[in-house]
């Protein structure tokens, strides 16, 4: 993939910021919130059985860089 794609759309970002300046915060994505022990125990029997299938990214050694398309 071409990461000319990339540096348009970060140009264009950037020109809005320039012109507009910063949009404000939406109150409801601001700060930390605790997660519900119901869903800690959901995610860790989730990975647990991803990395007993195998099927985990790190035990197949699949990493990937921000913008790679991961079907190649």
């Amino acid at each position: 993939m071409s990461m000319d794609i990339f540096h348009e759309i970060d140009n264009e970002r950037i020109q809005r910021l320039s012109h507009y300046g910063t949009p404000p915060a939406i109150p409801q994505w601001d700060g930390w919130r605790e997660i519900s022990e119901d869903n800690h125990y959901h995610l860790l029997f989730k990975r647990d059985k991803e990395h007993a299938l195998h099927d985990s990214p790190e035990a197949k050694g699949l990493y990937y860089y921000i913008g790679m398309d991961p079907n190649q």
